[in-house]
């Protein structure tokens, strides 16, 4: 079994990467991720999916070939434009895959509206990023749809209809999530009966005391609590609640699929729900060849951020048929329909963004560990 460490390829940012390029047509793509700074944890997962999906392609085509200039942007969003401004007037490539999050993405929207170059993120799942023909595309599904399947499943499938929330006001997806869910919970005749606000940046310097959020939340017996946060938010006040001896069941979006959460939460973690775009064990022509590629050719443990940069690469591939300038790869994009990807199936609407569904995990204790599985799923 051959293995290519998914570190080692942080090594090659500054290269144009290709494999086995014949004498057919070059499609040269740009890629925009974090290798280094506050997002290359996933940032090297996408490039390792990236060149994952780059080397199957290459390896069978025989008319065209791929070939990525991979750059860093330190996730920062100067380096980021700077790295857009390089990657579209110097190299001249009709497509960026990336960059890494809805920060750095707003910060090179306009510019790559101007520069008429197209930017696909594997990750970022803000409603504010591709729609209105925007030139950026998500892979993913938007924030206010995770908020309406949450509600939608919770009272129509789960008959949860009493619910609480805790709530980081620094934190825009939080804000995205949660106003979504709670508009729709009560469309679907349910209830918020607590609210809990804070404000909080993670760091290793100052933690927060969630104890009378989750005693106050913990007062009102909610059926369940939404933590529309991070992952490390998440651990903490699910501590604090096994801590405090509450029977507390929480949910929340797809900031939960994350082995910080699985780790470091405490007991309260049992029947927890959360939303996710990806079904790893969905048996779909896609996903099946996808696990059977990272098993052979990287660690076979399959990671959520390798497989979104695996997908977006697969849609730059399928826009690319219609032309390989940004005109054309940008208008192939908005007719997008119901196409499937890895991680499910996707249809771009031009008004609306990228619409896919969303899988329901329920996290349970096997074996001593916390594990997650798909229960349910919503459909757009």
């Amino acid at each position: 079994m051959r293995k290519y460490p998914v570190l080692s390829l942080c090594c090659v940012c500054l290269l144009v990467l290709a494999t086995s390029v014949g004498a057919g047509e070059v499609l040269r793509f740009g890629v925009c991720l974090s290798l280094t700074g506050e997002f290359s944890e996933a940032g090297k997962k996408n490039l390792a999916g990236v060149m994952l999906r780059l080397e199957d392609f290459n390896a069978n085509s025989k008319d065209v070939q791929l070939e990525a200039v991979v750059r860093d942007d330190k996730s920062d969003a100067a380096e980021a434009l700077r790295v857009l401004e390089e990657l579209a007037v110097r190299e001249k490539v009709p497509a960026i895959i990336g960059p890494m999050s809805t920060n750095l993405m707003l910060g090179m929207r306009d510019r790559a509206a101007e520069l008429e170059v197209v930017l696909i993120s594997p990750t970022v799942t803000s409603p504010r990023i591709g729609k209105n023909r925007d030139w950026a595309f998500r892979v993913l599904f938007d924030d206010e749809f995770q908020g309406v399947a949450l509600a939608r499943f919770l009272v129509r499938r789960a008959g949860l209809t009493r619910t609480a929330a805790i709530i980081n006001d620094r934190l825009a997806y939080a804000g995205s999530v949660y106003s979504a869910f709670k508009t729709n919970i009560q469309k679907e005749g349910g209830t918020v009966v607590r609210e809990e606000h804070y404000e909080w940046v993670a760091d290793e310097d100052r933690m927060y005391d969630f104890t009378q959020a989750v005693e106050r939340v913990d007062d009102a017996k909610p059926d369940i609590v939404v933590l529309p946060v991070n992952s490390t938010e998440i651990a903490a006040i699910i501590r604090c609640a096994t801590r405090l001896g509450t029977t507390l069941r929480f949910c929340g979006g797809d900031t939960w699929q994350h082995e910080n959460v699985l780790i470091s939460s405490g007991n309260c973690l049992e029947d927890a729900l959360f939303i996710s775009g990806i079904n790893f064990d969905s048996g779909t022509p896609a996903m099946v060849h996808y696990r059977y590629l990272y098993d052979h050719s990287h660690d076979p443990h399959v990671q959520l951020s390798s497989v979104l940069g695996y997908d977006a690469l697969s849609l730059l591939i399928e826009a690319a048929k219609s032309g390989h300038d940004s005109q054309s790869i940008k208008d192939a994009l908005y007719r997008v329909k119901d196409f499937e990807l890895a991680t499910g199936t996707i249809t771009i609407d031009p008004e609306r963004g990228s619409e896919k569904t969303a899988y329901i995990h329920r996290i349970t204790e096997k074996g001593g560990e916390f594990v997650a599985d798909i229960i349910d799923e919503i459909a757009p």
